[in-house]
């Protein structure tokens, strides 16, 4: 068997375990699982390997790159691909709670300063911390698996500061070693040292006012330390200072979301809710999250470098006296990015 089809072959089965554990998830959260089509009735496959490849050629990547990305199954956990080469490299972990056993794992963050990859072992209710270098077992924070009959109720919850009940999420705030983690069935969020994975400090309640959540799933961080949280079962998203004062919240209608990214480069914060992605300007929520800097022109998207390079024409052949000579280009691009 080739290299390509055993690839293929995996993530075959690892579609097939991620249905079966969202399903077990839904019926936790005690709200049916949506229903999806056969793929006769005209819904789209998976891209195949060999098509993400070409998708991907000519994309320059720095030779030492690699993707770090969880299977959210309980049998084949983390795998780890080369950006350069689009190619597997190795995989760690099995169904389990044991030192390098996972249960149903949903989140992964990558400590750059510390050489580590953060997990959230969702059902086995703690943290991970894995050697980016060489996949081994460095040490993990909170609780493993209670008994199934208490993993969704009951009086062994983990509620304690450093401990958790069902962690979603996970981000690394690279300015003030901090790791945040989403406690979703403690309906908090929690915020450690990524030096040791010491408790620094809690913030959120169970509820629906600011600063309280109803399972809190995805979150990320955005310029200045906010810290951006997926409200799901409260239809929104909330942001927080870095240390976790309650700035804004997004509504996201009637749509749960689930999971947030923010783009640091572009100033676009994306979240996924109602079977969708969506995208929005941070500064149309949050004023002030994102500027225009020369080192980031190379990023703005190619309207808006046409318009900014006509506006520099124009701007050439006017009067010096005119007040379009005197507009920087910086300038420009602040203009441009509120259009």
């Amino acid at each position: 068997m080739t290299r390509g089809s055993e690839i293929s072959r995996v993530k075959r089965a690892a579609r097939r375990l991620r249905h079966e554990c969202a399903r077990a998830h839904y019926h936790a959260l005690q709200r049916p699982l949506p229903h999806h089509p056969p793929k006769h009735q005209g819904t789209q496959s998976r891209s195949e390997p060999g098509e993400q490849r070409r998708r991907a050629r000519g994309k320059r990547t720095r030779w030492w790159a690699k993707l770090f990305f969880a299977f959210a199954s309980v049998f084949t956990v983390w795998q780890t691909w080369s950006l350069s080469e689009q190619s597997f490299l190795s995989c760690v972990g099995h169904h389990g709670s044991g030192d390098l056993e996972f249960y149903y794992p949903r989140g992964i963050a990558i400590d750059k300063h510390h050489r580590r990859i953060v997990v959230t072992d969702t059902n086995n209710n703690r943290l991970v911390f894995l050697s980016s270098i060489d996949l081994s077992f460095l040490f993990s924070i909170g609780k493993k698996l209670p008994p199934p009959s208490t993993l969704f109720g009951g009086s062994n919850v983990s509620n304690h500061p450093g401990e958790f009940y069902c962690p979603t999420s996970v981000a690394i705030d690279d300015d003030r070693h901090r790791i945040i983690v989403s406690d979703s069935f403690n309906h908090r969020v929690q915020v450690l040292s990524s030096i040791d994975g010491s408790f620094l400090f809690e913030f959120g309640s169970k509820g629906n006012q600011p600063c309280q959540f109803i399972n809190p799933l995805g979150l990320c961080i955005a310029n200045q330390g906010r810290i951006i949280v997926a409200d799901w079962y409260n239809y929104r998203l909330q942001s927080f200072t870095h240390e976790g004062h309650h700035i804004s919240s997004f509504d996201c209608g009637r749509e749960k979301p689930s999971a947030v990214a923010f783009d640091k480069h572009r100033g676009l914060i994306a979240f996924t809710a109602g079977n969708r992605v969506h995208v929005i300007g941070a500064n149309q929520w949050l004023a002030d999250t994102f500027s225009w800097r020369v080192d980031r022109h190379r990023y703005a998207p190619s309207w808006m470098k046409q318009a900014v390079s006509t506006m520099t024409m124009i701007r050439s052949v006017v009067d010096d006296s005119s007040g379009m000579s005197m507009i920087p280009n910086e300038l420009l691009f602040e203009i441009f990015s509120f259009l």
